[in-house]
Formats: C-alpha cells, structure tokens, sequence
C-alpha cells in the first residue's frame, strides 16, 4: 500500500460559521462548511472530490457532519498564541 498524507484547513467566523478544505495525497479534495448552533452543537456538509484513479467509478461523496463540542468556551492552546 502507498504511504498517503492528508492536509487540512479550517477556517472559523465569528465561532458561528466555519468553512474549510482537506487534500488527501493520491485520492480527493474535500470542501466542507457549517455552522455552530445552541452553543455546543454544529452540523455541516461535505463534498469530497476523488482525484485518483477510482474517480473512472467513483465522482465523489457528500457528507453530513453533526457534532457536539465539549465545553466550547475553554481556551485552548495553539500555534496562534504563541506568534
């Protein structure tokens, strides 16, 4: 099996509305989108895009994503506060 990586951006707005987009090497490109709701819960949608060869059979998938987020207002370190 070949060694693949994946690559991921995840942008959010206002901690309302997020949006983002995944490259998985030798295989798709993912765009996704969604939006927090009643504090700890999101929901969303995703659409990958097969780029490999498997796209002769295969033109894609959706996805719907639900989440829950434990204890949202918690800070978190991360990269940005150290720059």
């Amino acid at each position: 099996v070949p060694v693949s990586w994946d690559i991921n951006m995840k942008y959010s707005y206002n901690d309302v509305f997020w949006t983002g987009v995944s490259y998985r090497s030798l295989d798709a490109i993912t765009l996704m989108a969604g939006v927090h709701f009643l504090e700890n819960f999101e929901i969303g949608y995703s659409y990958d895009y097969t780029t490999s060869d498997l796209s002769e059979f295969n033109k894609g998938g959706h996805e719907i994503i639900l989440g829950y987020r434990i204890n949202p207002h918690s800070h978190m370190w991360s990269p940005q506060d150290f720059w």
